[in-house]
Parts: structure tokens; C-alpha cells; sequence
């Protein structure tokens, strides 16, 4: 939000935000930032007196990663928690978003060809989506990290994510 203002370079944006008295930033692409910018980010954090709020550990709009329960799909997410870990670390962070991924329904595979599964029941779907988030918990906790679920406006921007309203997360 600040681009328009402070330039494409994220440190003069961090530098701007500090200088209009805001005292957290939230960065969603963050993890694809190369590991010096990130220690960068978190130097410039420091400096400035701010702290980093939340960036986006895992999101997929396009695939049921959570809800499906297929072993390279929870490989995928467990990985994503991971290497956030490491991220979180450069620039200070506590506090990471995860996105679900979308409901169980027939989608298209990286390589084009349709999934050809048969969507499971909705409640196997929450059984899965209650599992693989325990898992990245055990991962997250001996860190002191907190994954953040968000829902997100089905009908607004976001159709067919599974998490949808805060009575589910």
C-alpha cells in the first residue's frame, strides 16, 4: 500500500510505514523473497522499531490440500511449514497464515490431466482439514510460531476454499 509513496523497494516502504507511526507490516510474499532480502526486511524491521505481523506460510486456491488427505498434497503443505520456519526466523516473526486450500472436489493436476477422484464426504474433508494442521503444529510449537487459519469470502474472491467462516477454524 505504501508503493505509491515510498518506491518498489520494500525497505523504503518499511521506512515510510515506520515514518507514519505503523509498528507492524504484513508481507504475503514474503517465503518467495530470497533469504538475504528477507534478513534484510528483518534488520529493517529492528531498526525502525516494528515488528513483523503476519506473511502467508501456505496458500493454494486451486487444489484440496488439506481437506483431500492424499500423502503428496500433506508433503507439499508440511514442507511450505517448514521452510516458513526459517523465514519467520529472518525477520522476526510470530505469527504466519495458512490457507487451507480449497474443498474436495475433481481438479486439474500441474501437469493439466483432471485429478479423477471422486470428492469425499464433507466429513472425512473436515476429519483431514483437522489432521494436517496438527501436524504443522508440531512443527510450528518447539518454534513458539502460530499458524493463523483465515477464512476467507467465498463469494466475494475466493470461491471454493475450504475455510470459509471462523466457527470452522
Amino acid at each position: 500500500m505504501s508503493k505509491p509513496h515510498a518506491g518498489d523497494d520494500v525497505i523504503d516502504q518499511l521506512k515510510f510505514a515506520a515514518d507514519h507511526c505503523f509498528t507492524a507490516w504484513e508481507d504475503n510474499g514474503l517465503p518467495a523473497q530470497p533469504p538475504e532480502m528477507q534478513e534484510k526486511i528483518g534488520k529493517a524491521l529492528q531498526d525502525h522499531g516494528m515488528k513483523m505481523g503476519v506473511f502467508v506460510a501456505y496458500a493454494n486456491f486451486a487444489a484440496p490440500s488439506f481437506v483431500r488427505g492424499e500423502k503428496t498434497l500433506e508433503d507439499e503443505v508440511l514442507q511450505k511449514i517448514l521452510e516458513s520456519v526459517d523465514v519467520a526466523k529472518r525477520v522476526g516473526a510470530t505469527f504466519m497464515t495458512v490457507v487451507p486450500g480449497t474443498i474436495d472436489q475433481p481438479y486439474t493436476l500441474a501437469n493439466g490431466k483432471p485429478s479423477g477422484n471422486a470428492r469425499l464426504a464433507e466429513g472425512y474433508q473436515a476429519a483431514n482439514a483437522i489432521s494436517l494442521p496438527r501436524r504443522c503444529a508440531e512443527i510450528l510449537e518447539p518454534e513458539k510460531l502460530v499458524m493463523v487459519l483465515e477464512p476467507l469470502n467465498w463469494h466475494r474472491d475466493h470461491g471454493g476454499v475450504f475455510l470459509r467462516h471462523s466457527d470452522q477454524a
